[in-house]
């Protein structure tokens, strides 16, 4: 489980890039919230970068940017 709380804006733009977006959230017990995006950005203050270490959810289709 991700210890962090992950975020559920689908529309942002750096969602595919962006660890709270694609972790793979525990099934029983996940905090989130909906992150924003000032106008004009690519990132929120609360981007946090992917590892390669780290398991994720793929991008389901017709969400990609």
């Amino acid at each position: 489980m991700p210890d962090i709380s992950m975020c559920m804006n689908h529309k942002c733009p750096s969602r595919e890039e962006c660890y709270r977006y694609r972790a793979i959230p525990d099934r029983h017990w996940q905090s989130c919230g909906g992150f924003t995006v000032d106008e004009g950005r690519k990132l929120c203050a609360h981007f946090a970068v992917i590892y390669p270490s780290d398991r994720l959810m793929p991008m389901p289709k017709g969400e990609a940017t």
